[in-house]
Protein backbone atom coordinates (compact mmCIF):
# COMPACT_ATOMS: atom_id res chain seq x y z
CA UNK A 1 0.00 0.00 0.00
CA UNK A 2 1.69 3.23 -1.01
CA UNK A 3 2.26 5.80 1.00
CA UNK A 4 1.10 9.81 0.24
CA UNK A 5 3.94 12.32 1.60
CA UNK A 6 3.28 15.92 1.17
CA UNK A 7 6.50 18.40 1.75
CA UNK A 8 5.97 22.16 2.69
CA UNK A 9 8.11 24.33 0.38
CA UNK A 10 9.29 27.62 1.83
CA UNK A 11 10.49 30.07 -0.50
CA UNK A 12 12.66 32.97 1.21
CA UNK A 13 14.07 35.44 -0.44
CA UNK A 14 16.48 37.73 1.35
CA UNK A 15 17.55 38.77 3.90
CA UNK A 16 14.86 36.37 5.37
CA UNK A 17 16.93 33.48 3.58
CA UNK A 18 20.47 34.74 5.14
CA UNK A 19 18.73 35.44 8.36
CA UNK A 20 17.21 32.17 9.07
CA UNK A 21 19.90 29.57 7.14
CA UNK A 22 23.02 32.00 8.55
CA UNK A 23 25.38 28.83 8.32
CA UNK A 24 24.93 28.40 4.65
CA UNK A 25 26.13 32.13 4.00
CA UNK A 26 29.30 31.51 6.80
CA UNK A 27 28.20 32.76 9.86
CA UNK A 28 27.60 29.95 12.53
CA UNK A 29 25.67 32.74 14.92
CA UNK A 30 28.26 32.81 17.51
CA UNK A 31 29.82 35.91 17.36
CA UNK A 32 29.63 39.16 14.74
CA UNK A 33 33.52 38.60 13.81
CA UNK A 34 32.52 37.62 10.36
CA UNK A 35 30.29 40.43 9.77
CA UNK A 36 33.39 42.46 10.54
CA UNK A 37 35.58 40.57 8.56
CA UNK A 38 33.53 40.65 5.13
CA UNK A 39 33.78 44.36 5.58
CA UNK A 40 37.43 44.55 5.58
CA UNK A 41 37.29 41.60 2.80
CA UNK A 42 36.02 44.20 0.50
CA UNK A 43 39.00 46.44 0.96
CA UNK A 44 41.10 43.60 0.06
CA UNK A 45 39.17 42.99 -3.42
CA UNK A 46 38.68 46.22 -4.42
CA UNK A 47 42.75 46.92 -4.08
CA UNK A 48 43.40 43.67 -5.96
CA UNK A 49 40.98 44.22 -8.30
CA UNK A 50 42.21 47.83 -9.29
CA UNK A 51 45.41 47.82 -8.10
CA UNK A 52 44.94 50.23 -6.02
CA UNK A 53 46.41 51.41 -2.71
CA UNK A 54 44.78 51.27 0.18
CA UNK A 55 43.99 52.72 3.62
CA UNK A 56 41.19 51.68 5.77
CA UNK A 57 40.33 53.19 8.97
CA UNK A 58 38.16 50.72 11.13
CA UNK A 59 36.34 50.71 14.72
CA UNK A 60 35.18 47.52 16.51
CA UNK A 61 32.69 47.46 19.47
CA UNK A 62 31.71 51.13 20.16
CA UNK A 63 29.11 50.35 22.47
CA UNK A 64 27.55 47.34 19.96
CA UNK A 65 28.58 49.61 16.83
CA UNK A 66 31.69 48.90 14.03
CA UNK A 67 32.68 50.82 11.18
CA UNK A 68 35.21 50.42 8.41
CA UNK A 69 36.68 53.70 6.22
CA UNK A 70 38.41 53.17 3.34
CA UNK A 71 39.77 56.23 0.78
CA UNK A 72 38.67 53.43 -2.41
CA UNK A 73 36.84 54.50 -5.47
CA UNK A 74 33.91 54.51 -3.46
CA UNK A 75 30.77 51.82 -3.81
CA UNK A 76 28.91 51.84 -6.79
CA UNK A 77 26.04 54.18 -6.79
CA UNK A 78 25.29 54.80 -11.03
CA UNK A 79 22.03 54.44 -11.81
CA UNK A 80 20.38 51.11 -12.60
CA UNK A 81 19.85 50.92 -16.33
CA UNK A 82 17.78 47.73 -15.67
CA UNK A 83 14.73 50.24 -15.25
CA UNK A 84 15.98 53.10 -17.50
CA UNK A 85 12.46 54.66 -16.90
CA UNK A 86 12.62 54.84 -13.06
CA UNK A 87 15.68 57.02 -11.28
CA UNK A 88 16.81 53.91 -9.78
CA UNK A 89 20.81 53.42 -7.58
CA UNK A 90 22.20 49.79 -8.28
CA UNK A 91 22.62 49.85 -4.69
CA UNK A 92 19.01 48.84 -4.40
CA UNK A 93 19.80 45.70 -6.39
CA UNK A 94 23.20 44.90 -4.73
CA UNK A 95 21.96 45.49 -0.92
CA UNK A 96 18.59 43.44 -1.93
CA UNK A 97 19.99 40.43 -3.24
CA UNK A 98 22.25 37.48 -2.81
CA UNK A 99 25.07 37.31 -5.70
CA UNK A 100 24.49 40.70 -7.14
CA UNK A 101 28.23 41.84 -7.26
CA UNK A 102 31.28 42.54 -8.96
CA UNK A 103 34.11 40.35 -7.82
CA UNK A 104 32.67 36.95 -9.97
CA UNK A 105 35.82 36.88 -12.29
CA UNK A 106 38.64 38.13 -9.66
CA UNK A 107 39.40 35.07 -8.08
CA UNK A 108 43.31 35.61 -7.03
CA UNK A 109 43.57 37.00 -3.41
CA UNK A 110 40.17 37.55 -3.62
CA UNK A 111 38.83 36.05 0.19
CA UNK A 112 34.79 36.89 0.32
CA UNK A 113 31.92 34.97 -0.92
CA UNK A 114 31.10 36.30 -4.45
CA UNK A 115 28.01 38.30 -4.65
CA UNK A 116 26.92 38.00 -0.40
CA UNK A 117 30.16 40.02 1.10
CA UNK A 118 28.21 43.20 2.90
CA UNK A 119 24.74 41.23 2.34
CA UNK A 120 25.75 39.08 5.02
CA UNK A 121 26.35 41.73 7.58
CA UNK A 122 23.62 43.86 6.45
CA UNK A 123 21.39 41.04 6.46
CA UNK A 124 22.64 40.21 10.42
CA UNK A 125 22.75 43.74 11.33
CA UNK A 126 20.09 45.60 13.33
CA UNK A 127 21.15 48.37 12.01
CA UNK A 128 23.59 48.74 8.78
CA UNK A 129 24.79 52.08 7.09
CA UNK A 130 26.70 52.16 4.08
CA UNK A 131 27.88 55.16 2.71
CA UNK A 132 29.56 56.30 -0.72
CA UNK A 133 31.44 59.28 -2.06
CA UNK A 134 29.13 61.03 -5.37
CA UNK A 135 32.32 63.36 -5.67
CA UNK A 136 34.54 60.38 -6.98
CA UNK A 137 31.99 59.15 -9.82
CA UNK A 138 31.14 60.31 -12.77
CA UNK A 139 27.75 63.23 -12.53
CA UNK A 140 26.28 61.64 -15.69
CA UNK A 141 26.05 57.96 -14.71
CA UNK A 142 24.44 58.72 -11.74
CA UNK A 143 20.33 58.57 -10.60
CA UNK A 144 19.11 62.23 -10.99
CA UNK A 145 18.40 62.61 -7.03
CA UNK A 146 22.15 62.22 -6.55
CA UNK A 147 22.68 64.49 -8.96
CA UNK A 148 20.61 67.16 -7.54
CA UNK A 149 22.51 66.29 -3.97
CA UNK A 150 25.69 67.01 -5.62
CA UNK A 151 24.39 70.81 -6.85
CA UNK A 152 22.84 71.01 -3.16
CA UNK A 153 26.44 70.32 -1.80
CA UNK A 154 25.23 67.18 -0.64
CA UNK A 155 28.02 64.45 -1.46
CA UNK A 156 27.44 61.56 0.54
CA UNK A 157 25.14 59.07 -0.99
CA UNK A 158 23.65 56.90 2.33
CA UNK A 159 22.07 53.71 2.53
CA UNK A 160 20.34 52.48 5.74
CA UNK A 161 18.58 49.19 6.34
CA UNK A 162 17.26 47.97 9.39
CA UNK A 163 17.55 44.26 10.02
CA UNK A 164 18.17 43.50 6.28
CA UNK A 165 15.48 45.24 5.03
CA UNK A 166 15.64 49.26 3.12
CA UNK A 167 14.63 51.46 5.67
CA UNK A 168 16.13 54.83 4.17
CA UNK A 169 18.05 55.88 0.48
CA UNK A 170 18.93 59.68 0.47
CA UNK A 171 22.16 62.19 -0.02
CA UNK A 172 23.59 64.55 2.87
CA UNK A 173 26.34 66.54 3.36
CA UNK A 174 28.72 65.58 6.08
CA UNK A 175 27.59 67.55 8.57
CA UNK A 176 24.46 66.47 7.81
CA UNK A 177 25.88 62.32 8.16
CA UNK A 178 27.12 63.16 11.05
CA UNK A 179 23.73 64.42 12.85
CA UNK A 180 21.97 61.48 11.38
CA UNK A 181 24.17 58.80 13.41
CA UNK A 182 24.40 60.99 16.36
CA UNK A 183 20.25 60.87 16.25
CA UNK A 184 20.28 57.73 15.52
CA UNK A 185 22.91 55.54 17.94
CA UNK A 186 22.06 58.85 21.11
CA UNK A 187 24.12 58.18 23.96
CA UNK A 188 25.88 55.61 22.59
CA UNK A 189 28.10 57.53 20.33
CA UNK A 190 31.14 56.91 22.02
CA UNK A 191 34.65 59.36 22.10
CA UNK A 192 35.76 57.30 19.42
CA UNK A 193 33.02 56.78 17.19
CA UNK A 194 32.52 60.64 16.88
CA UNK A 195 35.73 61.33 16.28
CA UNK A 196 35.61 58.43 13.59
CA UNK A 197 32.83 60.52 11.79
CA UNK A 198 34.41 64.21 12.42
CA UNK A 199 37.51 62.57 10.42
CA UNK A 200 35.83 61.67 7.46
CA UNK A 201 37.39 63.32 4.84
CA UNK A 202 34.38 64.36 1.66
CA UNK A 203 37.06 64.68 -1.03
CA UNK A 204 39.04 61.85 0.40
CA UNK A 205 36.93 58.81 1.64
CA UNK A 206 35.66 56.29 -0.80
CA UNK A 207 33.05 53.70 1.09
CA UNK A 208 32.10 53.72 4.41
CA UNK A 209 30.04 51.05 6.40
CA UNK A 210 28.52 51.13 10.17
CA UNK A 211 26.82 47.83 11.58
CA UNK A 212 25.04 47.24 14.79
CA UNK A 213 25.16 42.94 15.06
CA UNK A 214 21.64 41.75 15.61
CA UNK A 215 21.16 40.75 19.13
CA UNK A 216 18.46 38.30 18.92
CA UNK A 217 20.42 35.86 16.04
CA UNK A 218 23.74 36.00 17.44
CA UNK A 219 25.49 34.70 20.55
CA UNK A 220 27.41 37.67 20.89
CA UNK A 221 27.84 40.86 19.13
CA UNK A 222 31.53 41.37 19.67
CA UNK A 223 33.43 41.78 17.57
CA UNK A 224 37.23 40.24 17.17
CA UNK A 225 39.81 40.74 14.89
CA UNK A 226 43.83 39.85 14.50
CA UNK A 227 43.73 41.01 10.80
CA UNK A 228 43.26 37.35 9.36
CA UNK A 229 42.98 37.56 5.87
CA UNK A 230 44.11 41.10 5.41
CA UNK A 231 47.84 40.77 6.79
CA UNK A 232 48.08 37.28 5.19
CA UNK A 233 47.10 39.12 1.52
CA UNK A 234 49.53 41.65 2.52
CA UNK A 235 52.09 39.91 3.02
CA UNK A 236 51.74 37.65 -0.39
CA UNK A 237 51.32 40.94 -2.41
CA UNK A 238 55.70 41.56 -1.99
CA UNK A 239 56.08 38.75 -3.99
CA UNK A 240 53.82 39.24 -6.63
CA UNK A 241 55.33 41.66 -9.55
CA UNK A 242 51.89 42.57 -10.44
CA UNK A 243 51.13 43.94 -6.54
CA UNK A 244 54.85 44.82 -5.34
CA UNK A 245 53.83 48.53 -5.23
CA UNK A 246 50.39 48.28 -3.79
CA UNK A 247 50.10 49.34 -0.61
CA UNK A 248 47.26 48.25 1.97
CA UNK A 249 47.41 50.17 5.38
CA UNK A 250 44.75 49.32 8.02
CA UNK A 251 44.31 50.50 11.33
CA UNK A 252 41.46 49.37 13.70
CA UNK A 253 40.46 51.70 17.14
CA UNK A 254 43.27 53.91 16.39
CA UNK A 255 46.25 51.18 16.25
CA UNK A 256 47.67 50.12 12.93
CA UNK A 257 47.60 46.14 12.11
Amino acid sequence: MSKKFEVDIIKLEYPHNVRQKMGMFGCDGTSADILFRELVDNTVDLATKFKLSINVKSWINQNEWNAVLDNGLGFPIYKDMDYPEEDVCIVRDMMRKINVGSNFHQTEYSSGQNGVGSRLTQAISEDFILISNALKKDESTLPKFIQEGLKAGKSIYVWHSKKGLAFNETVMSKQEFVEYCKELIGDKLTKNLNQFLEEIDEKEFGTMVMFKPDAELLDSTKVSYKGYPFAIIKSLFQYDSDFKDIKLNFELNGKEI
